[in-house]
């Protein structure tokens, strides 16, 4: 053998071990309790979700006291010696489901079942849903505790995670899935808490950002609302004699009446939803004044305008909100400081500006000395300089103080860094931005 051909078969014998040493760095490297990809070629990752479920060992007492520590703690704060013993041994029960759930590719598509075959199919349930809640969870409290201990690649992993989970319920046209994915989703309002204690690195800031950015909502409420409404359209009297009203006793022309009105209000309500036009209350006017037997419309239609106007809206307006902070972040622990503006944080740190839902132009943003915040308009369609409302009127965590209670309980939704950084953490602060 040449001297030649003996260096080029030893290059090539090394090859993929450089490779692996030089395909990852540290800010994007997985803990090492990750186990490789599934198997590409297997198109439906659902499968997998099911076996990391089976994989679920939860006593009531140990989901109840899951519950209870998700709910007591948030991200960045720090935990008790004895919850955080209780939180690991907690956690030990159920390390083959998460290290299964960890193994599933996020790229591959779930296809969760959905069945109109039979007349029974809108009165099944969904036990994939609990599943997904209580794995969410799992994934939460794994956050918790490595955001107490400052792991920040295994606190990077788990935020994937819980963003890969979410996106499991992307095509899942059921109400319930919608609701579901926007609880997984709002975990991220903790951000809030955790990113002035400057744990994660600005590489992990840019892979959980990446995740989130494309993430939209109301294209999944607009498919879950058709799939329902086709159900009763289909199994009209089954429909409503089981899950509205069992003593309803309709005639065939109700039962038409009903089928037309539901059909020709929902039709209206999906054209507003697509031009993000949230303001339905001739819509809920008209349904209130039909008369007793559209039972359909006086039942379902309320339930598609609060989901959409307050739950689905404000959750997505959330959404944007932590993706601007995520990118605001990365740029203060670059800088040293917040920008006085959004602009800076494009094209670089964003490809653009994520919108305002409620009344599509660009997110708005507070910046002063003392306080940096992100906001949205939020469900009453005014701008109220970022001043945030519970439903009594008592301030939360927006940027200004509270005005006087005012006449309507809907109010900016915001996502505040400079406050709260500033009083709760002022180790970690950079100087202070200029006006």
């Amino acid at each position: 053998m040449s001297g030649r051909h003996f260096i080029i078969i030893c290059l090539l014998s090394i090859a993929p071990i450089l490779c692996a040493q030089t395909s990852s760095s540290p800010d994007t490297q997985t803990p090492n309790t990750a186990l490789p990809p599934v198997n590409a070629t297997i198109t439906n990752a659902a499968d997998h979700y099911n076996a990391a479920f089976n994989l679920l060992t939860l006593s009531a007492d140990q989901q109840s006291l899951l519950h209870t520590l998700i709910t007591t703690y948030t991200l960045g704060q720090t935990l008790s010696e004895s919850d955080l013993s209780a939180a690991q041994n907690l956690l030990k029960s159920s390390q083959n489901a998460i290290i299964t759930l960890r193994s599933i590719n996020p790229d591959l598509p779930t296809r969760w079942p959905r069945d109109l075959t039979n007349a029974s199919t809108y009165n099944q349930p969904l036990p994939h849903l609990p599943n997904i809640k209580h794995t969410a969870s799992l994934i939460h409290l794994d956050a918790l505790i490595a955001a107490h201990l400052k792991d920040n690649r295994r606190l990077t992993a788990d935020l994937l995670h819980l963003i890969t989970l979410s996106q499991s319920l992307a095509a899942d046209e059921h109400i319930p899935a919608v609701k579901t994915r926007i609880e997984i989703l709002l975990i991220f309002a903790q951000l809030e808490h955790l990113l002035p204690l400057n744990i994660l690195t600005p590489n992990q800031l840019r892979d959980i950002q990446r995740k989130l950015y494309n993430t939209q909502l109301i294209p999944q409420a607009k498919a879950a609302i058709l799939y329902q409404r086709s159900q009763a359209l289909i199994y009209t009297r089954d429909y409503i004699t089981d899950l509205i009203d069992p003593q309803a006793n309709l005639t065939p022309d109700e039962l038409s009446s009903n089928k037309q009105t539901l059909t020709r209000l929902t039709t209206e309500f999906l054209l507003r939803l697509d031009n993000y036009d949230f303001n339905y209350s001739d819509l809920l006017k008209q349904t209130q004044q039909l008369p007793d037997s559209e039972i359909l419309s006086k039942n379902l239609l309320p339930q598609y305008i609060r989901l959409v106007s307050q739950d689905l809206a404000t959750a997505q307006a959330r959404l944007n909100t932590f993706i601007v902070a995520l990118a605001l972040q990365r740029y203060q622990l670059t800088n040293g400081s917040y920008p006085t503006s959004l602009e800076p944080l494009t094209p670089d740190l964003l490809p653009n500006i994520p919108i305002d839902p409620f009344n599509r132009s660009p997110l708005r943003y507070k910046h002063t000395q003392n306080a940096v915040v992100i906001y949205a308009l939020g469900p009453d369609h005014l701008d109220n300089q970022a001043r945030a409302y519970t439903s009594n009127a008592t301030p939360t965590f927006g940027y200004l103080p509270a005005s006087p209670p005012p006449s309507y309980i809907y109010t900016d939704i915001t996502f505040n860094l400079g406050p709260y950084q500033q009083i709760n953490f002022p180790q970690s602060l950079a100087p202070s931005p200029s006006k």
